[in-house]
């Protein structure tokens, strides 16, 4: 099946996250009522303890090079749709974006993406939000032409993760957006902080890093933030 990806970025006022978050819940109900126009929606809020500082790498790439200005997004939807245009013409997202108007300190920005390998959930077992959930999101960079070579390398790790770490990875996904060239990026849910920890040292992950920096010299950084769950549409 085809997807159409979207991460839209959104930049609530201050002290507005929660009513931005409550705004919402009817885009969830929303796409939970759409199953033929959307596969999942997911929201996400920045962790408290994230370092603002340098670019934003994650949301505008690092080949924009916008510089943090004191409005970096704190709330992150991924929208995985079969119909883009059936779900966002909607009445209720158009009220969506109407109803949250005046709460934002600048308009949403929107990346298209596509997916290079992994995936947003396991086949037939989407999994449910719960306070122990630990997310990351990452963008890996990589030499100017070589990010269909780093695609590849991560596809024998997404097969490991899928095969090795059942229980404790949900969501392991890695995509592409055409306007970062050099950026590889990644959603990755964990059931737990203990499941990543276990995650980040297994095999499969130290030797792809070894072998894209030391042996083929592809991957020039990375950078992580961490991401808190606060509710998608198979809760």
């Amino acid at each position: 099946m085809s997807y159409f990806v979207v991460w839209r970025h959104i930049s609530p006022q201050v002290g507005k996250d929660d009513e931005v978050l409550e705004i919402l819940k009817p885009i969830i109900q929303h796409a939970k009522d759409s199953s033929d126009a959307v596969v999942g929606l997911w929201v996400w809020k920045k962790t408290p303890e994230e370092p603002k500082n340098g670019i934003v790498p994650w949301m505008y790439g690092e080949a924009k090079g916008r510089p943090f200005t004191g409005e970096e997004p704190a709330v992150m939807i991924q929208e995985v749709e079969t119909d883009h245009q059936a779900f966002v013409g909607s009445v209720t997202y158009k009220a969506f974006e109407a109803d949250t108007q005046g709460l934002l300190t600048c308009p949403p920005h929107e990346q298209h993406l596509v997916p290079g390998t992994g995936f947003p959930f396991r086949d037939g077992n989407p999994y449910k939000t719960t306070d122990k959930l630990h997310a990351v999101t990452a963008r890996v960079a990589y030499k100017p032409g070589t990010l269909p070579q780093g695609v590849d390398c991560w596809k024998t790790v997404a097969s490991y993760v899928k095969e090795s770490e059942v229980d404790g990875t949900l969501m392991y996904w890695f995509l592409t957006d055409a306007a970062d060239p050099t950026g590889l990026h990644s959603l990755e849910v964990y059931r737990d902080v203990d499941a990543f920890d276990v995650h980040k040292v297994c095999d499969a992950v130290v030797n792809n890093r070894s072998n894209q920096v030391d042996v083929l010299k592809i991957r020039t950084g990375v950078e992580i933030r961490d991401l808190k769950q606060v509710m998608s549409s198979f809760d």
